[in-house]
């Protein structure tokens, strides 16, 4: 009989425990290893969910009414009506029937929308007679399944009626979130990339959360009047959303260096920065729990109802309070910029701040105009009115990171991707962008024409455009690298050389001995008498006399103080007349 390693297929069987066993132990032993797990376990769940909202939001039934806590009408897209001839609903009218239901609180308009695309319509016609026979409710009309819609106009005593379309959402209502998340998804794998090299790093720790949250918070805040009805969706987007500030305010607290008094009490201040949020997002699932269980109770029409909304005015109610904590946090978190900018240790430093500083302020102007409209103009927020100032405020802050990462060496990625892997990063956001704004010019813009494109026609030429260009950069760099062969030759040896002693000084581990090499180095090529190396050392650093050529400086240390090195941070380089020794 033959061994069971010596059957086909069975080693690697056997071998498969074992790695499951090695890894397992792998992450009880190594912190590393856990945070690059859980790196990726994040960036899987952020595209799972971004997936499931556009899902849930296309395939799911809509009528075009908008409505927020209240059956009153916040918005009406004319287009669900049918026959097209009709009087819209107008804002302010109080929906009191859908189809042959009774409407008397928020969540029985919602449940109506999920209720009827599982019946069968009473009546298949294509008499207009019947559209006016009131115990006709839900009709298939000439090709077209339909509900009757009953409501009440302000300052009529006389109830009207309206016959809606029973179908999906529009492509279009997607813009925003598919814009948004293109762009967000740079900044995530930025924060991946930053967290992976360096797990240790808090700043680099919080930005990565910082992302995570943003990406649910955005996602599912753009459609979050369609994924109420889902809670596993809908509270993913309340967890985010609630902690989304004292996220953000963290990051400035960590971010370029710690705040003094987060090191004088980090736990204190940890738990006032999300103990207020916190309280009330338990509040909210408390009263979302139990506006659940009302709605799906057996209870008296009447009874359920009322007390379904006193629980949303309340949650409304809690929700308004928490946009002003929560713009109290924004506000700690410019402050906190604005500080961090004050005593910036260098230029690169400072110019890093500055533009996230600049994004940050810019965002203030739609964040207001948003609070606004939740405030003096519920109607509209409840609409929808907020999707692209909120848009506008994620697009500036986001700006305002993405030039401090390419520009000025934000979280040090220079140092942990090469330049060709910058230049391809950048060059695929600029390829998503560009598509982005020739899809929506084609397809969104071209809507209001009669005879405007369709979906798949605006994708057609969107993705012409796009490969065209591809095919046009692949062209001009093979271009670019024959005649720099031809023409540039000393330039290429130069370059191969340099990237060769780059890869020798990255396999150094000794700084000092670095620096010896780099001062004998810096001694052959410039002919110079004279020179020193100093290294920083401890916190608050204290520069150490490392090597030095020819006769010894006078000082061994130099502290922050010194003219010199406050000099060098604030100018990045220093030059100076050497003296008639040759000495500098």
């Amino acid at each position: 009989m033959k061994r069971l390693e010596q059957v086909p297929g069975v080693p690697v069987l056997t071998r498969i425990p074992q790695r499951v066993r090695g890894f397992a132990q792998r992450l009880s032993t190594d912190a590393t290893a856990r945070w690059r797990l859980f790196i990726v376990v994040a960036a899987i769940l952020v595209c799972t969910y971004g997936g499931a909202v556009m899902a849930h939001v296309l395939t799911t039934s809509d009528l075009g009414i908008r409505t927020a806590f209240t059956p009153v009408v916040n918005q009406f897209f004319p287009e669900f009506l049918y026959p097209r001839q009709q009087t819209p609903l107008a804002p302010n009218d109080r929906i009191t029937q859908i189809g042959d239901q009774r409407i008397d609180s928020w969540p029985q308009i919602l449940r109506a929308q999920l209720d009827f695309p599982t019946r069968t319509p009473s009546l298949e016609t294509s008499d207009p007679a019947a559209l006016n026979d009131p115990r006709n409710t839900h009709l298939f009309y000439q090709g077209q399944e339909i509900l009757r819609i009953q409501y009440e106009r302000p300052g009529e005593s006389e109830p009207r009626w309206a016959w809606c379309l029973l179908g999906r959402s529009h492509v279009e209502t997607l813009a925003p979130t598919v814009l948004w998340f293109f762009i967000k998804a740079v900044m995530f794998l930025v924060g991946a990339l930053v967290f992976w090299k360096r797990p240790d790093d808090p700043s680099a720790r919080q930005f990565f959360v910082l992302c995570i949250v943003s990406c649910g918070a955005y996602l599912g805040g753009y459609h979050w009047w369609r994924i109420v009805t889902e809670p596993s969706l809908l509270l993913v987007f309340m967890v985010c959303g609630v902690l989304l500030a004292p996220a953000s305010l963290h990051f400035y607290l960590l971010f370029p260096r710690p705040k003094t008094f987060y090191q004088r009490c980090p736990r204190a201040t940890v738990g006032i920065l999300y103990g207020v949020p916190l309280a009330f997002l338990v509040l909210m699932l408390n009263d979302y729990r139990h506006i659940r269980w009302l709605a799906q109770s057996n209870l008296s029409g009447q009874s359920s109802a009322l007390a379904v909304n006193v629980l949303l005015e309340q949650m409304k109610i809690e929700i308004y309070c928490y946009f002003a904590v929560a713009f109290l946090w924004y506000l700690a978190s410019i402050i906190a910029l604005v500080d961090s900018y004050r005593h910036a240790q260098n230029s690169t430093e400072r110019n890093q701040v500055k533009w996230i500083l600049f994004g940050s302020v810019a965002a203030l102007f739609p964040l207001g105009y948003s609070g606004y409209l939740a405030v003096m103009e519920q109607g509209k927020f409840g609409g929808g009115g907020a999707t692209w100032p909120m848009f506008a405020a994620s697009f500036c802050v986001t700006i305002a990171f993405t030039v401090s990462v390419t520009r000025y060496r934000l979280m040090q990625l220079d140092q942990l991707v090469s330049s060709g892997a910058m230049y391809f990063a950048i060059s695929v956001l600029a390829a998503i962008v560009y598509y982005g704004l020739v899809f929506g010019g084609v397809f969104l813009l071209g809507r209001q024409i009669t005879s405007g494109p369709s979906l798949v026609e605006a994708l057609g030429v969107s993705s012409t455009v796009l490969v065209l260009l591809f095919v046009l950069d692949l062209m001009r760099g093979r271009l670019k690298s024959i005649l720099d062969k031809h023409f540039r030759r000393e330039k290429n040896q130069l370059e191969q050389t340099l990237q060769k002693i780059s890869q020798a000084i990255s396999q150094l581990v000794d700084p000092p001995t670095l620096a010896r090499r780099l001062l004998q180095t810096s001694v052959d090529l410039l002919g110079i008498e004279r020179g020193s190396v100093y290294l920083r050392v401890g916190e608050p650093p204290l520069y150490q006399l490392t090597a030095s050529w020819g006769a010894a400086p006078t000082l061994s240390e130099l502290s922050p103080g010194c003219p010199l090195i406050e000099g060098l941070l604030e100018r990045g380089a220093l030059q100076v007349r050497p003296t008639r020794h040759g000495a500098i």
